[in-house]
Protein backbone atom coordinates (compact mmCIF):
# COMPACT_ATOMS: atom_id res chain seq x y z
CA UNK A 1 0.00 0.00 0.00
CA UNK A 2 1.34 3.54 -0.99
CA UNK A 3 0.94 6.55 1.13
CA UNK A 4 0.73 9.94 -0.02
CA UNK A 5 2.41 12.36 1.69
CA UNK A 6 0.64 14.51 4.33
CA UNK A 7 1.05 18.04 6.23
CA UNK A 8 -0.13 19.36 8.98
CA UNK A 9 0.03 23.63 10.16
CA UNK A 10 -0.30 25.21 13.28
CA UNK A 11 0.11 28.84 14.29
CA UNK A 12 1.22 29.67 17.51
CA UNK A 13 1.49 32.07 19.92
CA UNK A 14 4.02 31.63 22.94
CA UNK A 15 5.12 34.56 25.84
CA UNK A 16 5.40 34.43 29.97
CA UNK A 17 2.20 37.44 29.62
CA UNK A 18 -0.05 36.19 27.30
CA UNK A 19 -3.40 35.99 28.03
CA UNK A 20 -5.62 33.95 25.21
CA UNK A 21 -8.78 36.61 25.67
CA UNK A 22 -6.28 39.28 24.71
CA UNK A 23 -5.07 37.01 21.58
CA UNK A 24 -8.30 36.16 20.55
CA UNK A 25 -10.18 39.96 20.94
CA UNK A 26 -6.95 41.25 18.96
CA UNK A 27 -6.96 38.53 16.24
CA UNK A 28 -10.27 38.55 16.18
CA UNK A 29 -10.25 34.57 16.00
CA UNK A 30 -10.97 31.55 18.51
CA UNK A 31 -8.12 29.76 19.35
CA UNK A 32 -8.15 25.55 18.80
CA UNK A 33 -6.41 25.71 21.79
CA UNK A 34 -4.83 28.01 24.29
CA UNK A 35 -3.58 28.40 27.91
CA UNK A 36 -1.86 31.30 30.21
CA UNK A 37 0.91 31.05 32.28
CA UNK A 38 0.26 28.80 35.41
CA UNK A 39 -2.85 26.79 34.29
CA UNK A 40 -2.90 23.41 35.10
CA UNK A 41 -2.24 21.34 31.67
CA UNK A 42 -3.62 17.77 32.24
CA UNK A 43 -1.69 14.74 31.33
CA UNK A 44 1.67 16.63 30.49
CA UNK A 45 3.94 16.29 33.22
CA UNK A 46 7.09 14.09 33.20
CA UNK A 47 5.27 11.67 34.99
CA UNK A 48 1.85 11.41 32.35
CA UNK A 49 -0.09 13.70 35.15
CA UNK A 50 -1.40 17.15 34.92
CA UNK A 51 1.72 20.04 35.03
CA UNK A 52 1.86 24.02 35.56
CA UNK A 53 1.99 25.56 31.68
CA UNK A 54 5.47 27.86 32.00
CA UNK A 55 4.03 30.53 29.57
CA UNK A 56 0.86 31.02 27.74
CA UNK A 57 0.24 30.02 24.75
CA UNK A 58 -2.40 30.50 21.95
CA UNK A 59 -2.67 28.04 18.66
CA UNK A 60 -5.07 28.04 15.54
CA UNK A 61 -4.56 24.74 13.17
CA UNK A 62 -5.85 24.00 10.16
CA UNK A 63 -7.45 20.39 8.92
CA UNK A 64 -4.50 18.08 8.30
CA UNK A 65 -3.86 17.85 4.62
CA UNK A 66 -3.66 14.06 2.36
CA UNK A 67 -1.98 14.83 -0.08
CA UNK A 68 -0.53 17.82 1.55
CA UNK A 69 -0.63 21.21 0.90
CA UNK A 70 1.56 23.57 2.85
CA UNK A 71 0.73 26.60 1.02
CA UNK A 72 -3.27 26.55 0.92
CA UNK A 73 -3.01 25.80 4.61
CA UNK A 74 -0.82 28.58 5.68
CA UNK A 75 -3.15 30.60 3.22
CA UNK A 76 -5.87 29.48 4.96
CA UNK A 77 -4.81 30.70 8.26
CA UNK A 78 -3.79 33.61 7.28
CA UNK A 79 -7.31 34.00 5.34
CA UNK A 80 -8.50 33.93 9.26
CA UNK A 81 -6.63 36.62 10.78
CA UNK A 82 -6.18 40.61 10.10
CA UNK A 83 -3.97 41.50 7.59
CA UNK A 84 -3.09 45.03 9.55
CA UNK A 85 -0.07 45.03 9.93
CA UNK A 86 0.23 47.25 12.97
CA UNK A 87 -1.84 43.99 15.25
CA UNK A 88 1.14 41.75 14.24
CA UNK A 89 3.60 44.48 14.71
CA UNK A 90 2.26 44.44 18.12
CA UNK A 91 2.27 41.19 18.92
CA UNK A 92 6.08 40.72 17.97
CA UNK A 93 8.20 42.41 20.93
CA UNK A 94 6.10 40.70 23.60
CA UNK A 95 5.91 37.03 22.11
CA UNK A 96 7.18 34.47 19.76
CA UNK A 97 5.37 33.71 16.37
CA UNK A 98 5.77 30.61 14.39
CA UNK A 99 4.08 28.40 12.18
CA UNK A 100 4.48 24.92 12.85
CA UNK A 101 4.48 22.94 9.70
CA UNK A 102 4.18 19.32 10.07
CA UNK A 103 5.31 17.37 7.04
CA UNK A 104 4.58 13.09 6.37
CA UNK A 105 6.62 12.09 3.54
CA UNK A 106 5.70 9.42 1.53
CA UNK A 107 8.85 8.80 -0.06
CA UNK A 108 12.36 9.40 0.52
CA UNK A 109 12.97 12.45 -1.14
CA UNK A 110 10.55 14.90 -1.41
CA UNK A 111 10.37 18.39 -2.24
CA UNK A 112 8.25 21.21 -0.72
CA UNK A 113 8.02 24.67 -2.09
CA UNK A 114 6.39 27.61 -0.61
CA UNK A 115 5.38 30.53 -3.45
CA UNK A 116 7.51 33.92 -2.61
CA UNK A 117 3.86 35.57 -1.47
CA UNK A 118 3.68 33.02 0.92
CA UNK A 119 6.62 33.55 2.36
CA UNK A 120 6.53 37.77 2.52
CA UNK A 121 3.14 37.24 4.20
CA UNK A 122 4.68 35.47 7.06
CA UNK A 123 7.66 37.57 7.07
CA UNK A 124 5.72 40.71 7.35
CA UNK A 125 4.00 39.41 10.29
CA UNK A 126 7.11 38.59 11.98
CA UNK A 127 6.02 34.63 11.93
CA UNK A 128 9.29 32.15 11.80
CA UNK A 129 8.22 29.19 9.48
CA UNK A 130 9.18 25.81 11.56
CA UNK A 131 9.04 23.00 9.27
CA UNK A 132 9.29 19.05 11.09
CA UNK A 133 9.65 16.45 8.62
CA UNK A 134 8.82 13.36 8.72
CA UNK A 135 8.90 9.47 6.73
CA UNK A 136 5.96 8.10 6.87
CA UNK A 137 6.47 4.06 7.17
CA UNK A 138 5.80 2.09 3.86
CA UNK A 139 3.85 -0.87 5.16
Amino acid sequence: MTHQSESTVTLRIFGETLVPSEIEGLLGVTATDSYAKGDVLPGRGKDGGPRLARQGMWRIEVERSEPADLDSQIRAILNLLPSDLAIWSSLDPKFQLDLFCGFFMSEGNEVIALPSETLTALADRSIELVLDIYQLSSD
